[in-house]
């Protein structure tokens, strides 16, 4: 089921409206979906603790429990070079030592977004137990929890997104015996 036609219907800074004609069953059908970046979305860790971000989403009017990430730039030369620049911007933390965990589409009958995730191994003379930092939304409180305590907070719907869970699972899963 290929697109027959693709039009913008609307347009925003985050994303595009998308309106769709597919053919199903020899019948023309409309769908529509949101257009957006691609994202990167990193679970920095320290030692045995990860490193998560505090924030208010102003969407489901809650703050929660979230890791470091955002939108790939048109600037960046790769998903890792994102991923990069993002933990800088959102923790003032950098790393030397990357591994892609994997890719996944976190809403696929509403978005085209790709999010590719990474583990990046923060050396300890680099972060504060707790920052903040100034963010596109507010102020980012930004922690460090021990990795034995995430699993509990996850259950407990700390985590406001579901992707950035899947993302520690792949954490846990890559890491299984360290």
């Amino acid at each position: 089921m290929k697109s027959k036609e693709k039009n913008i219907i609307y347009k925003t800074p985050r994303f595009n409206v998308i309106k769709s004609i597919i053919s199903k069953s020899n019948e023309l059908h409309e769908l529509y979906y949101l257009e957006k970046r691609n994202a990167v979305l990193i679970v920095a860790t320290i030692g045995k603790k990860l490193v998560v971000i505090e924030n208010y989403r102003e969407p489901i009017q809650e703050r929660g429990f979230e890791l470091p990430g955002g939108r790939i730039e048109d600037d960046d030369l790769s998903t890792e070079d994102a991923a990069k620049r993002e933990l800088f911007e959102e923790t003032g933390l950098v790393s030397n030592k990357w591994v892609f965990l994997g890719k996944t589409y976190p809403l696929p009958s509403v978005t085209n977004e790709a999010v590719f995730i990474y583990h990046a191994d923060i050396t300890e003379n680099h972060y504060h137990e707790q920052w903040d930092q100034e963010g596109e939304d507010g102020i980012l409180s930004i922690f460090t929890i021990p990795l034995n305590n995430i699993k509990a907070l996850i259950k407990d719907s700390r985590f406001v997104s579901s992707v950035d869970s899947y993302a520690i699972m792949l954490y846990i899963i890559n890491n299984e015996g360290d």
